[in-house]
């Protein structure tokens, strides 16, 4: 047919315990926080790959910020056609605008490129 198929797990939100006010009986997992879904989110829809960077990008007069998540570049021959699936289902789960690329250092040798990428990279 065509179609991708993506299997994702049931995931459940608490929402915050508010200060003052014991509503629940236990501590809330951090498993179930907001950011701990959506990252599992993440995880699931592109399974078989790998995440190496994400960040959030303001943009000016705009609202809400662009999620940048970074894919694996020694995959991108298996994904390229995927990136617009990728973006629309975690659109669709979580309500967040997001851009999925590949991560990439113009400069350097061919470590720094491959490696896992911190917010600045090292020498």
């Amino acid at each position: 047919l065509g179609a991708h198929v993506v299997l994702v797990q049931y995931r459940r939100i608490q929402r915050k315990e508010k200060h003052g006010k014991r509503l629940l009986k236990q501590k809330r997992p951090m498993s179930r926080s907001m950011t701990a879904v959506h990252n599992a989110y993440l995880e699931d829809i592109v399974h078989p790959h790998n995440v190496v960077g994400r960040r959030r990008e303001y943009i000016p007069h705009q609202p809400v910020p662009t999620h940048l998540v970074f894919l694996d570049p020694k995959v991108k021959e298996i994904t390229a056609s995927k990136l617009i699936m990728y973006r629309e289902v975690y659109k669709a789960l979580t309500k967040r605008k997001s851009v999925f690329d590949y991560l990439v250092y113009p400069n350097g040798p061919e470590e720094l490129r491959q490696r896992t990428p911190n917010t600045v990279p090292a020498d």
